[in-house]
This record gives structure tokens, sequence and C-alpha cells, in this order.
């Protein structure tokens, strides 16, 4: 698709709210996926982990694995979104997060050697969940809104 003046919408962006189901969903999404990630990451996760490792080091470690795979599909999956459509990245970026939430609550729920490991494993299933789904969200939103 060209995009060019005449692809953009001459419409004022007061009418964004009425006109773009896609605008309201995103705001939706991003306040209750960082309500929620604030919640988790910050208030329960440190401590979570702390207690499963005795040792704070490993926080920061997987912390930065969930970070690092974020980063690192990010670029990639823009580039994926904008070549064959957003539609099957985020499609692939939900089954990655259902795959993350069902390996948290198995790590959560069953205790033992493994618990830190498929915690651990979670959250970097998150990062890429991240790193997916926001290059398309984000170009999903541009395209749900007006120019100007």
């Amino acid at each position: 698709m060209a995009v060019g003046p005449e692809t953009l919408n001459p419409e004022p962006a007061a009418d964004v709210w009425a006109a773009h189901r896609n605008v309201k969903l995103r705001f939706a999404y991003d306040f209750l996926t960082y309500l929620s990630q604030g919640i988790w990451s910050v208030a329960i996760l440190t401590n979570y982990l702390t207690a499963l490792t005795s040792d704070v080091q490993w926080v920061g470690y997987v912390e930065g694995m969930q970070g690092i795979c974020m980063a690192l599909i990010s670029l990639p999956a823009g580039y994926v979104a904008d070549k064959f459509g957003h539609k099957w990245v985020l499609r692939s970026s939900r089954a990655v997060g259902v795959g993350a939430v069902f390996l948290g609550v198995a790590g959560v729920v069953l205790q033992g050697p493994r618990e830190f490991l498929l915690v651990s494993s979670s959250l970097v299933m998150w990062g890429v969940y991240f790193g997916l789904a926001n290059p398309a969200l984000d170009a999903d939103f541009a395209n749900s809104t007006y120019a100007g």
C-alpha cells in the first residue's frame, strides 16, 4: 500500500474515538497489560524469585533474559508484520502468550526443583510475546489513527 498525502484521512483527530475501535482497544490493552505487569514484575516477581533462589542476582539474570528476548524479537517481528500482515504476528504472539501463562502457572503450582526453571522460561516467553505483539500493535494503532 502506498503511503502519501492522498492516503491520509482528512477528518479531524477528535473523531478518533468514534471512528476507530482499535484505538479504544489498544488503550484498554495497554492499561490492563501494564497495570498487571507492574503489579507482577515490581511487587511480586522480585520477592518470589528471591525466595526461590535465595540470591538477588538471579532476579537480574531472569529479568535481563526477558528484556533481551523482547529486544531481539522486536525488529524481525516488525518486519514480518509489515511484510505478511499484523494479524499473523498477533496470532503468533497470542500462542506464545498462552504458553507463557501455562509455564508460569505450572512453575507456581508445581513446587519443586523445576519451579525456578519453569518460571524463568515463562518470563523468557513473556519477553518473546511482547517482542512479537508490540510492533504489530503499534503499526495497527498507527493505521487506526488520523495523520496530523
